[in-house]
């Protein structure tokens, strides 16, 4: 179990249900992380040689099942049905695994706009484009998409991320990913990041103004959302019936 998940003391309703879909994502059916047991072995976590060699055994075990669950889930006619079948079943699961069922359960639960995506990030130095594999959910009021991505500012989203615990605006989240959480993930740039999306058709001219001079900065940072299939009314009331589990009871 993740020893570090949030707890909110903001008052504000739409952080704390973002919390409650990412505990309920990471919570509501316990299984193993492959992800997070390779960093605690990359990253020591106290291990002597033997416990390594074991961990790593496990690795590979709990990763050819992940690999059976994503294909037996890849092209299922009912994706969520199949996903959470064998989240039970199987018991192993990654961040893919959690976030898309994030934007499960925020759909089940009434929210439209929200999405689940790969994380990115440009070196604007080197002209270069970067995912970080990590995939997370995310909740928006933003029309505005520039080729499918998705550009915030400041508050204009909540990352939800049951994987690492942390549910924040997009501006705190990557600020964490790049402190506390970088050693989890390949090609975190450490420091000079602008981590305000933004799109610079929609913005003020002071805005824009402000825009230029952070887009200076060599890294940014953006989510790829996956592409995004509607979800018939008759189905989500289905779904409520048998997973009610997953229902938050918001009023």
């Amino acid at each position: 179990m993740i020893k570090n998940m949030i707890s909110f003391e903001s008052r504000k309703a739409e952080i704390k249900f973002a919390d409650t879909i990412a505990r309920k994502a990471h919570g509501a059916y316990p299984h193993i992380s492959s992800s997070m047991l390779l960093n605690r072995i990359n990253r020591g976590s106290g291990f002597n040689k033997y416990e390594a060699a074991n961990c790593s055994a496990e690795f590979r075990k709990i990763n050819s099942k992940i690999d059976d669950l994503r294909a037996s889930t890849c092209y299922a006619p009912d994706y969520y049905y199949t996903l959470i079948h064998e989240l039970k079943g199987q018991r192993v699961g990654n961040c893919y695994e959690e976030a898309l069922l994030a934007k499960f359960i925020g759909k089940l639960n009434g929210i439209k706009n929200i999405f689940a995506g790969n994380i990115f990030f440009n070196d604007t130095k080197n002209n270069s484009e970067h995912n970080i594999d990590h995939v997370v959910a995310f909740i928006t009021d933003k029309k505005d998409k520039i080729n499918g991505e998705f550009y915030f500012k400041n508050k204009d989203a909540i990352i939800i991320d049951p994987w690492l615990g942390i549910v924040d605006y997009a501006s705190n989240y990557f600020k964490k990913l790049q402190t506390q959480f970088r050693g989890f993930f390949k090609n975190i740039p450490e420091t000079d990041s602008y981590n305000r999306f933004i799109n610079p058709n929609s913005l003020t001219p002071e805005e824009y103004r402000q825009y230029m001079a952070y887009s200076k900065a060599r890294y940014v940072f953006k989510i790829l959302p996956f592409p995004d299939s509607a979800t018939k009314n008759e189905t989500l009331e289905r779904y409520k019936k048998n997973f009610p589990e997953l229902l938050t009871n918001k009023k």
